[in-house]
């Protein structure tokens, strides 16, 4: 065995017994799936996000990057929602968008952004949503609320910064997802609230133990 090999097998033991730790303080909660987020929690945020898009593509393309600096750069205020939040912050989950919740959907500055990065917005009318299109593909979701959550204004004072390729953006907490993802209740919320609850415990293990072996 090769001193890298040796050292991954410690770091592994070692994230294993944190993840039994932690998952017998939540009755229930698979220890295997919270010692992969303790792995996860480990890589660069860019690295979460790749492998949580289940696209084959790089986090941000070179039109979508510009899209977000222009945004940051007209002061438009927004947060990234929704699943893409969630890998961002560590979870073990996959999705195929990234999530976008804007402060005022008719915010103008929202579409000269978009045409700054080649992109095409169309702010919505009758029961058509808002949407980003193209150069900007289609990863891009826009969202108008946040199921069980507050108004945008009430959620984002408590939003979190992330560095994503290089662009600081705004993510929703990741309670706050678990809580979206709890009263929603359609079956693909349920189907990721065991991730978004180990994740959560594993932070909180993590912020605990850090100094145990």
């Amino acid at each position: 065995m090769t001193e890298e090999q040796r050292q991954w097998v410690e770091l592994s033991r070692k994230l294993w017994r944190r993840a039994e730790r932690i998952a017998a303080q939540h009755p229930g909660m698979d220890v295997s799936g919270v010692y992969h987020v303790l792995w996860n929690l480990r890589r660069p945020v860019e690295e979460r996000l790749r492998r949580g898009l289940t696209r084959h593509a790089p986090v941000l393309s070179d039109t979508e990057r510009r899209f977000l600096e222009e945004l940051n750069a007209r002061g438009v205020r927004y947060m990234v929602v929704g699943l893409s939040a969630a890998t961002v912050q560590g979870a073990n989950t996959s999705t195929q968008e990234i999530d976008l919740w804007f402060a005022i959907i008719s915010d103008p500055q929202i579409g000269p952004a978009a045409a700054a990065a080649g992109g095409i917005w169309v702010s919505g009318f009758g029961m058509m949503p808002a949407q980003l299109g193209g150069a900007l593909g289609d990863r891009f979701d826009v969202v108008n609320s946040m199921s069980g959550l507050g108004t945008f204004d009430k959620e984002y004072p408590g939003a979190l910064d992330a560095q994503i390729d290089g662009v600081t953006v705004k993510v929703l907490p990741l309670s706050r997802i678990l809580a979206s993802k709890r009263a929603a209740d359609r079956p693909k919320d349920r189907a990721v609230i065991p991730a978004l609850e180990e994740t959560l415990a594993a932070i909180a293990g993590t912020a605990m133990n850090d100094d145990e072996g």
